[in-house]
This record gives structure tokens, sequence and C-alpha cells, in this order.
């Protein structure tokens, strides 16, 4: 059993270890689902035929691939239902805390609903233009090599939308876990879409599915890359108390319509995510401003 004592610790551990390798440094912040005419018993046979195929003991390879696609074709059309912006583009200046910027409304009546799922264990958030995803690799392992089962929210993917949750080093969630995911958390996200007036976005959605399987799997730890800027994007809605550590890699100039137009604009987006009274640990930076921006809000 690892105490939150231990697992604060040990994540501070990681962060520190982050700062030595990458000259880091070390900041102190005074800081209803549509099936497409698929039916639900053919939804839940779904569901049945992945949970079962291991514990049947099948050797048949193309069932269980069958039943794979099958399960990730449901998860699509779930998901299908929601505004895709990495597909479509995102607004201008989105990704600004400004009248424009994203509301985390949405992922706040969602996570209400799924009864708050981000909080239930300590969180390295990170976000950054470059460096993220091996930033979030190198923590993750520190975390593993200690014993500690860390959920990891990542974006994008490469191959399939279920790499970007995993909990285990064998990576992606499973097509059959992805599938209980949706089915245990499709009513909190319609509540939440009732109260809204509208629906969140497929980002959201997401996000928020994969801190209920965090939960549900109960993870020592958590380790989110934030997918756009940081102060409006989905994952930045952990509180101070919850956030062992907020980590900022090399920023530059990147989706500068989302983000304000400068580089300046980017940083102070990205900078978003920092708590007060937290661990900030903030990449070397290249342009000056980039670091002045990032100062002013440690």
């Amino acid at each position: 059993m690892v105490t939150s004592v231990v697992r604060q610790r040990l994540l501070q551990r990681a962060c520190t270890t982050l700062g030595d390798w990458q000259g880091f440094h070390m900041h102190r912040a005074t800081c209803s689902i549509e099936r497409d005419n698929v039916s639900c018993a053919s939804w839940q046979h779904a569901v049945r035929t992945l949970s079962g195929l291991s514990s049947e003991g099948t050797s048949c390879e193309s069932n269980e691939a069958t039943a794979v696609a099958q399960a990730d074709t449901f998860t699509s059309r779930f998901l299908a239902q929601y505004i895709n912006h990495e597909q479509r583009g995102v607004p201008k200046n989105a990704g600004t805390a400004s009248d424009e910027g994203f509301s985390l409304q949405p992922m706040f009546l969602m996570l209400k609903h799924l009864d708050n799922p981000h909080v239930t264990a300590p969180v390295v958030h990170i976000a950054g233009t470059k460096g993220k995803g091996s930033t979030s690799a190198f923590i993750t392992n520190v975390l593993r090599a200690a014993n500690m089962r860390v959920g990891v929210y990542t974006s994008p993917h490469i191959m399939n939308i279920r790499e970007r949750i995993s909990t285990s080093h064998d990576g992606a969630i499973a097509a059959s876990e992805m599938l209980a995911l949706i089915q245990r958390s499709e009513g909190a996200v319609a509540r939440a879409e009732e109260e809204l007036g509208h629906k969140p976005s497929h980002f959201e959605v997401l996000t928020a599915l994969a801190f209920a399987h965090f939960a549900h799997a109960k993870v020592d730890a958590m380790v989110v890359e934030a997918g756009l800027g940081g102060v409006t994007d989905a994952t930045n809605v952990f509180p101070a108390s919850s956030l062992a550590a907020s980590v900022i890699t090399t920023i530059d100039e990147e989706h500068l319509d989302a983000l304000g137009g400068s580089i300046r604009s980017v940083a102070q987006a990205k900078a978003g995510i920092m708590k007060s009274g937290c661990a900030n640990i903030t990449g070397q930076q290249v342009k000056e401003e980039v670091g002045e921006v990032l100062t002013s809000h440690a």
C-alpha cells in the first residue's frame, strides 16, 4: 500500500530527477450514445465477447481481432457525436484566458456527474511545445519503477485513440475496458450535456473518460499532458490540493491563432497550468520573453 505522503514524495522525487536530467528548474509558486442503428444487445454482446476471450482461453486470433475492431467502431461512433477540433481546427484565441477562450464549465460538469475522478490521486500536469511526450514517459517510468500504478493521458495518438489512455506498461487501454468505461460514463456525460444545453467537445469527453478510468483503476498517480495551451485546456481542472507538480517543457511558437498570436501569449496560455502553492518545474527556455512570462507566474 502506497500512502498519500509516500506518493507525494515519489512524485516530487521524479520531478526533481527530471530537473537534474534535462536542466529543469524548480520553482515554488506562491503557488445517449449514438450507436448508428447498432442494437443495445449487440453492444452488450461486444462487451461480453471481449471480456470473455481470455477467460474462455480461445486461441482464435481472428475472432479476437474482430471483437476488438467492433469495440473500436463503437468507441468511434460514441466520440463522433462530439465536435473534434483536432480535425476541424481550433477557433481563434480559444486557448487564451479571454472572452474567446474555451470554457472549462463542460469539464467541471462532466467531472461532477462522474464523482470527481480527477481528484482521486496526485497529478503531474505537463504543458509545453517540445518534449511533452518524452517528459511524460520519463516521469511515468520513474513512478512505475517505484511500484506505483500510474494513469497516463497523452495526445495525439498514432494508430488508435485508445493509446491516449493508459494504466500499465502494456500501453493503451484495452478495447473491452474502453467499452466498459463508456457504458459506465455515458449517463454522466448526458446529464452534463443536458445542464450545458449543448454537447461538450470530443477532447473534453475523452479527457473526462480518461480521469474516470484512472479513478476506476485506483491509480496511485496521474501523469497528464495538456492538449492545447494550458489555461483553458480541458485538462486544466486540477485543484492545487491534487497537483503534485506542474511541468512546462520548452515553449515555442505554435497554434498562434488559437493561443493569442505571439510567443508571449503562447507562454501565458501554457503558464495557466501553474498553481499557487504547488511545485512548478519549467524547462530551459530558448526565448527570453518565455522565461519572463513563466517567472512572473511562479
